[in-house]
Protein backbone atom coordinates (compact mmCIF):
# COMPACT_ATOMS: atom_id res chain seq x y z
CA UNK A 1 0.00 0.00 0.00
CA UNK A 2 2.84 2.45 0.92
CA UNK A 3 4.54 1.72 -2.56
CA UNK A 4 1.63 2.45 -4.26
CA UNK A 5 1.01 5.92 -2.47
CA UNK A 6 4.72 6.48 -3.45
CA UNK A 7 4.05 5.82 -6.93
CA UNK A 8 0.68 7.83 -7.40
CA UNK A 9 2.53 10.83 -5.66
CA UNK A 10 5.36 10.89 -7.89
CA UNK A 11 3.06 10.13 -11.18
CA UNK A 12 0.36 12.66 -10.04
CA UNK A 13 -0.43 15.57 -12.60
CA UNK A 14 1.73 18.56 -12.93
CA UNK A 15 0.11 22.47 -13.53
CA UNK A 16 2.48 25.36 -14.21
CA UNK A 17 2.06 28.26 -11.65
CA UNK A 18 3.38 31.57 -12.03
CA UNK A 19 5.60 32.58 -9.37
CA UNK A 20 7.84 35.82 -8.55
CA UNK A 21 11.38 35.41 -10.66
CA UNK A 22 12.60 39.33 -8.71
CA UNK A 23 11.11 41.50 -6.43
CA UNK A 24 8.22 43.53 -7.22
CA UNK A 25 7.35 46.59 -5.35
CA UNK A 26 3.59 47.50 -4.75
CA UNK A 27 1.93 50.04 -7.09
CA UNK A 28 4.29 48.94 -10.40
CA UNK A 29 3.01 47.19 -13.26
CA UNK A 30 4.35 43.80 -13.74
CA UNK A 31 6.56 42.85 -16.37
CA UNK A 32 7.84 39.23 -17.71
CA UNK A 33 10.83 39.52 -16.92
CA UNK A 34 10.18 40.05 -13.32
CA UNK A 35 7.91 35.98 -13.60
CA UNK A 36 8.47 32.95 -13.94
CA UNK A 37 6.68 28.84 -14.35
CA UNK A 38 7.23 26.84 -11.56
CA UNK A 39 5.63 22.90 -12.33
CA UNK A 40 3.61 22.14 -8.98
CA UNK A 41 1.48 18.90 -8.07
CA UNK A 42 -2.49 19.87 -9.16
CA UNK A 43 -3.75 18.38 -5.63
CA UNK A 44 -1.73 21.61 -4.01
CA UNK A 45 -2.75 24.04 -6.76
CA UNK A 46 -3.74 27.58 -4.94
CA UNK A 47 -7.07 28.97 -5.87
CA UNK A 48 -6.38 31.87 -7.63
CA UNK A 49 -3.15 30.84 -9.41
CA UNK A 50 -2.14 31.67 -13.07
CA UNK A 51 -1.08 29.09 -15.01
CA UNK A 52 0.60 31.40 -17.96
CA UNK A 53 2.75 34.51 -17.75
CA UNK A 54 1.05 36.25 -20.21
CA UNK A 55 -2.28 36.20 -17.36
CA UNK A 56 -0.04 38.24 -15.72
CA UNK A 57 1.87 40.98 -17.02
CA UNK A 58 0.68 44.60 -17.39
CA UNK A 59 -1.29 43.96 -13.69
CA UNK A 60 -0.46 45.91 -10.96
CA UNK A 61 1.21 44.85 -8.26
CA UNK A 62 -1.36 45.56 -4.58
CA UNK A 63 1.81 44.53 -2.48
CA UNK A 64 5.64 44.04 -2.67
CA UNK A 65 6.05 40.59 -4.07
CA UNK A 66 9.53 38.95 -3.37
CA UNK A 67 11.27 36.28 -5.13
CA UNK A 68 9.61 33.04 -5.20
CA UNK A 69 6.44 34.15 -4.10
CA UNK A 70 3.47 32.57 -5.67
CA UNK A 71 1.16 34.99 -7.89
CA UNK A 72 -2.53 34.71 -7.41
CA UNK A 73 -5.26 36.80 -8.33
CA UNK A 74 -6.00 38.84 -4.90
CA UNK A 75 -2.63 39.80 -4.99
CA UNK A 76 -2.52 41.80 -8.52
CA UNK A 77 -5.41 43.75 -10.35
CA UNK A 78 -5.77 44.24 -14.31
CA UNK A 79 -6.83 47.43 -15.62
CA UNK A 80 -10.27 47.28 -17.53
CA UNK A 81 -9.49 48.66 -20.94
CA UNK A 82 -11.69 51.04 -22.30
CA UNK A 83 -11.80 52.79 -26.09
CA UNK A 84 -10.42 56.46 -26.21
CA UNK A 85 -12.61 57.15 -29.35
CA UNK A 86 -10.26 56.22 -31.77
CA UNK A 87 -10.54 52.01 -31.65
CA UNK A 88 -7.36 51.95 -29.43
CA UNK A 89 -7.76 50.60 -26.34
CA UNK A 90 -6.49 51.93 -22.97
CA UNK A 91 -6.08 50.86 -19.66
CA UNK A 92 -6.63 52.35 -16.13
CA UNK A 93 -3.13 51.59 -15.30
CA UNK A 94 -1.85 54.75 -13.99
CA UNK A 95 -4.74 55.02 -11.80
CA UNK A 96 -4.01 52.18 -10.08
CA UNK A 97 -0.48 52.92 -9.36
CA UNK A 98 -0.81 56.38 -8.61
CA UNK A 99 -0.68 56.22 -4.55
CA UNK A 100 -4.16 58.02 -2.59
CA UNK A 101 -3.35 61.94 -2.25
CA UNK A 102 -1.05 62.33 -5.59
CA UNK A 103 -1.31 62.60 -9.23
CA UNK A 104 0.66 61.20 -11.96
CA UNK A 105 2.83 63.91 -13.97
CA UNK A 106 5.09 63.19 -16.76
CA UNK A 107 8.40 64.99 -17.43
CA UNK A 108 11.09 64.84 -19.90
CA UNK A 109 14.41 63.88 -18.70
CA UNK A 110 17.77 63.82 -20.40
CA UNK A 111 20.07 60.83 -20.37
CA UNK A 112 22.65 62.51 -17.69
CA UNK A 113 19.64 63.89 -15.87
CA UNK A 114 18.02 60.74 -15.42
CA UNK A 115 20.99 59.11 -14.00
CA UNK A 116 22.01 57.66 -17.12
CA UNK A 117 18.47 56.22 -17.64
CA UNK A 118 19.17 53.54 -14.79
CA UNK A 119 15.66 54.64 -12.62
CA UNK A 120 13.43 52.27 -12.76
CA UNK A 121 9.33 52.48 -12.15
CA UNK A 122 9.22 51.52 -8.35
CA UNK A 123 12.39 53.43 -7.67
CA UNK A 124 11.76 56.72 -5.27
CA UNK A 125 13.52 59.87 -6.68
CA UNK A 126 14.29 63.79 -5.83
CA UNK A 127 13.44 66.11 -8.21
CA UNK A 128 15.81 69.16 -8.46
CA UNK A 129 14.79 72.22 -10.44
CA UNK A 130 17.46 74.59 -11.72
CA UNK A 131 16.53 77.87 -12.77
CA UNK A 132 17.87 81.38 -14.08
CA UNK A 133 16.35 84.51 -11.63
CA UNK A 134 16.34 87.86 -13.74
CA UNK A 135 16.28 91.12 -11.51
CA UNK A 136 14.27 93.82 -12.55
CA UNK A 137 17.30 96.08 -12.63
CA UNK A 138 18.60 95.69 -16.16
CA UNK A 139 22.40 96.01 -14.80
CA UNK A 140 22.17 93.09 -12.61
CA UNK A 141 23.19 89.77 -14.22
CA UNK A 142 20.63 86.77 -13.52
CA UNK A 143 21.24 84.61 -10.64
CA UNK A 144 20.83 80.72 -11.32
CA UNK A 145 19.41 78.63 -8.26
CA UNK A 146 18.94 75.39 -7.72
CA UNK A 147 16.31 73.83 -5.13
CA UNK A 148 14.61 71.07 -4.24
CA UNK A 149 11.13 70.92 -5.70
CA UNK A 150 9.96 66.89 -4.46
CA UNK A 151 11.43 64.48 -2.17
CA UNK A 152 11.04 60.87 -1.85
CA UNK A 153 8.58 60.80 -4.72
CA UNK A 154 7.49 57.48 -6.78
CA UNK A 155 8.77 56.65 -10.29
CA UNK A 156 5.18 55.42 -11.85
CA UNK A 157 6.34 54.65 -15.61
CA UNK A 158 8.70 55.34 -18.11
CA UNK A 159 8.48 56.04 -21.49
CA UNK A 160 9.87 55.67 -24.74
CA UNK A 161 13.18 57.49 -25.55
CA UNK A 162 12.52 60.54 -28.13
CA UNK A 163 15.27 62.01 -30.23
CA UNK A 164 14.99 65.76 -30.79
CA UNK A 165 16.54 66.36 -34.54
CA UNK A 166 17.34 69.65 -33.94
CA UNK A 167 19.49 69.41 -31.06
CA UNK A 168 20.50 65.66 -31.24
CA UNK A 169 19.26 65.26 -27.45
CA UNK A 170 17.97 61.80 -26.36
CA UNK A 171 15.08 62.40 -23.62
CA UNK A 172 12.48 60.05 -21.82
CA UNK A 173 9.39 60.50 -20.27
CA UNK A 174 9.08 59.86 -16.40
CA UNK A 175 6.04 59.86 -14.48
CA UNK A 176 5.32 60.62 -11.24
CA UNK A 177 3.73 60.44 -7.95
CA UNK A 178 3.53 63.84 -7.15
CA UNK A 179 1.45 66.04 -5.04
CA UNK A 180 -0.22 68.96 -6.14
CA UNK A 181 2.18 71.59 -4.87
CA UNK A 182 4.92 69.48 -5.74
CA UNK A 183 3.78 68.92 -9.43
CA UNK A 184 3.08 72.76 -9.82
CA UNK A 185 6.93 72.96 -8.51
CA UNK A 186 8.46 70.61 -10.78
CA UNK A 187 6.13 71.84 -14.23
CA UNK A 188 7.46 75.46 -13.31
CA UNK A 189 11.04 74.55 -13.36
CA UNK A 190 10.62 72.19 -16.62
CA UNK A 191 9.21 75.12 -18.25
CA UNK A 192 11.01 77.84 -16.92
CA UNK A 193 14.63 76.15 -16.36
CA UNK A 194 16.11 72.22 -16.10
CA UNK A 195 14.94 68.95 -14.04
CA UNK A 196 17.09 66.84 -12.32
CA UNK A 197 16.63 63.46 -10.83
CA UNK A 198 18.48 61.93 -7.98
CA UNK A 199 17.79 58.35 -7.50
CA UNK A 200 17.32 56.83 -3.99
CA UNK A 201 19.12 53.39 -2.54
CA UNK A 202 16.56 51.16 -1.21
Amino acid sequence: MYLNKATTNTTSTLKPLVIVKTDIPARTVIAASQLELKDIPIQGYPQGGFSTIQNVVGSVALLNLSAGDLVVSSMVERPSPQSNGDGLLTGSTAALTVPNGKRAVAIPIGLVSGVGYAIRPGNHVDVLVTIDINDSNANTQAVTLTTLAAQDVLVLSIGETLKEEKNKVETKSYTLALSVPQAMAVTLGGEKGSLRLLCETR
